[in-house]
């Protein structure tokens, strides 16, 4: 998978919604007072992502105040997972 279909797959994944979060996404979220709305945001905004040598995406966003956010994702099969942030 080339940066521009990830992207394109975040994207998507923020627009409808469509993603999965895990248990250290969830405990981080909770941490930062973030909600899913963020997370949807976060993705549906990146402009860029960059492939980790473990074949996830690092994402580098922004919730819905503005404030700088990175998602860490794994893209399969059209499916999103974020791992963490």
């Amino acid at each position: 998978m080339t940066e521009e279909e990830a992207l394109e797959a975040l994207n998507r994944a923020g627009v409808a919604g469509n993603f999965i979060l895990g248990g250290h996404a969830r405990q981080r979220m909770k941490e930062r007072g973030a909600g899913r709305e963020d997370i949807c945001h976060a993705l549906r905004e990146a402009k860029t992502c960059r492939q980790q040598p473990d074949q996830r995406w690092k994402v580098p966003s922004f919730d819905m105040d503005g404030d700088d956010i990175t998602l860490i994702t794994v893209v399969e099969d059209d499916v999103v997972v974020v791992t963490l942030f």
